[in-house]
Parts: C-alpha cells; sequence; structure tokens
C-alpha cells in the first residue's frame, strides 16, 4: 500500500479507501461503451489504477502461490498486467517477466513498482512484434478485447513448449463483453493444445 500512496502522492489510501471507488469504474467502462469510447476509457481511465488496486494491491495469494522458474520455463508475458502483480510475483522468484497493458496510469505505477523492487522487465503499451514467453499469463482480459486479431497476436508470443494460461471472463455485465468469435476455435487455430480449462500448450 505504501508503494500506492507515495505513486498516487495520496497519504490517505487505505483498503476501505480503495472499496469506495471500485464499482465507480465499472460504471464508468459501461457508459463509454454506450457511447462508443470504450477503447479510450481504457487507455486513459485513471480511475481503473484504483479499482485493480482495490483487488489486488494486497494479494497475497499471487506471491505465495507463485511456482519458481524451471530448466524449460524462465520468461513470462503477464499481457494486460493491469497493476503488474501477477507478473511482479512471478520476477521476484526469478523469472524474466515483461508486461503489456494498455492503461497509460497502470504502465506508469508497474514501472513505479519495478523500480521500488530494483526489478527488471519491459512494460509496453502493445505486444512487441518478434518476442515469445515460455508462459503468457491473460487474467481477466479477453472480455475486454474488442478484436480477435488481438487474441491470435497474444498467442504468438508463446514460444515453442510455453504455455497460454487464460480465463475467459466474458460475463456479458456490460463491462467485461461476450465475443462474437469462436474462443476455443481461436486457440485452437492459432496452433494451442487445451491442457485445461485455463492452461493451452504449444507443442
Amino acid at each position: 500500500m505504501d508503494d500506492l500512496r507515495e505513486f498516487l502522492g495520496t497519504p490517505e489510501v487505505t483498503v476501505e479507501w480503495l472499496e469506495e471507488r471500485r464499482w465507480i469504474v465499472d460504471d464508468l467502462i459501461r457508459q463509454a461503451r454506450r457511447e462508443g469510447r470504450y477503447g479510450e476509457c481504457l487507455a486513459t481511465n485513471e480511475l481503473g489504477l484504483l479499482q485493480l488496486a482495490a483487488w489486488h494491491i494486497n494479494d497475497r495469494a499471487a506471491f505465495d502461490s507463485a511456482p519458481p522458474p524451471s530448466e524449460r520455463r524462465q520468461s513470462l508475458l503477464d499481457f494486460g498486467a493491469g497493476i503488474g502483480t501477477r507478473g511482479i510475483a512471478r520476477a521476484l522468484r526469478g523469472w524474466r517477466v515483461d508486461y503489456v497493458e494498455i492503461n497509460e496510469p497502470m504502465r506508469r505505477f508497474v514501472e513505479f513498482r519495478l523500480d521500488r523492487l530494483s526489478l527488471a522487465g519491459g512494460v509496453f503499451e502493445v505486444l512487441q512484434p518478434g518476442l515469445a514467453y515460455d508462459v503468457v499469463l491473460c487474467f481477466d482480459v479477453v472480455g475486454h478485447l474488442e478484436h480477435a486479431e488481438t487474441m491470435r497476436d497474444v498467442c504468438a508470443a508463446v514460444a515453442p513448449g510455453g504455455e497460454l494460461v487464460v480465463t475467459w471472463d466474458n460475463w456479458g455485465d456490460g463491462v467485461h463483453e461476450h465475443k462474437d468469435y469462436d474462443f476455443k476455435g481461436l486457440l485452437h487455430g492459432c496452433g494451442l493444445v487445451e491442457q485445461s480449462q485455463m492452461i493451452w500448450t504449444r507443442m
């Protein structure tokens, strides 16, 4: 919590303070969808940082459950990184981690957190062509993607022998939208093999 207070320059930040602001963001996103400003809202909305901080800033489970790298898998992409908690948890265990996040305030906060923790890692607005990773995390992101092509690019970032760990959050609640394409069919078409509901591998 201290890093968020310092980043925002707001000493009154507490868990309760964040909780009060959590649901405001969903209403803003629904309104932006209705007005055709969804992409702009995702990219610039500073309140999104507060919402994700409310969910994840004290997420001990992400840190406690993060596995160390193995001989086969050492590099990781946190796609739709938000405030970077899952990727940072892996980086602290020794993974090489990059982060992709469209929201500019969140990117700055990820960079701030990495600097405070003396961790390396690229923080990007979009996927970088030609880079591939042993593991790609894609948590609570699919319902925000407006184009199937973006998901194909995510799949292309999975290295041979690597895995995509994805949650399919198409809730149709005005924040996360149902997609008009076959999600599993898309992953199969990208050469990935389903191992479980969340884990897909490139053979």
